[in-house]
């Protein structure tokens, strides 16, 4: 082998290290798009993208509860002892898959309150968007046809209640 390298001319056996030119990678938002997998691997479709809902409309629900909408916090168990919005309940986004296929009285007896119907109005929320959005998706998916998405979440609600209390 040394016999190979001697025949190989000096400059020949320098080793260059080319610089990578740059690179730019364009991002195009599609409406329909793979939006998150479930937790055996098979990708979600979901073309429709429940509306999003503020503070200011979350607001008046929570001073004034209905039978006809559910506020849904996704968050787990240990956030939300933290605090949560008012007249919440909650089903963490880990179980909710389960959770949405369960039958009404399993899952009252599960979660301490009625199962929302597929036509009820819900609205997720979580700490900071992301979970509400993947939960929305989720219940989409199946068939909910009422689902609305608080992105601002948790986050939002402490920012917007604590500057009230300062005002």
């Amino acid at each position: 082998m040394s016999s190979i390298l001697r025949s190989i001319p000096k400059a020949a056996t320098r080793i260059s290290v080319a610089k990578p030119a740059r690179t730019f990678l364009a991002v195009q938002r599609q409406t329909f798009a793979v939006q998150s997998a479930t937790p055996f691997g098979r990708a979600m479709m979901s073309t429709k993208v429940a509306p999003i809902v503020t503070y200011e409309q979350v607001k008046p629900w929570t001073e004034q509860p209905s039978l006809d909408r559910v506020i849904v916090d996704v968050r787990e168990v240990h956030e939300v002892e933290q605090g949560s919005i008012p007249s919440a309940v909650n089903v963490p986004l880990s179980v909710l898959p389960q959770a949405l296929d369960m039958h009404p009285d399993t899952f009252r007896n599960t979660y301490g309150f009625e199962m929302p119907s597929k036509s009820q109005e819900v609205v997720f929320y979580c700490r900071s968007g992301k979970r509400s959005t993947t939960a929305s998706e989720l219940a989409t998916s199946k068939g909910w046809t009422g689902i609305k998405n608080y992105t601002g979440s948790w986050l939002d609600w402490v920012e917007k209640e604590q500057g009230k209390a300062a005002a």
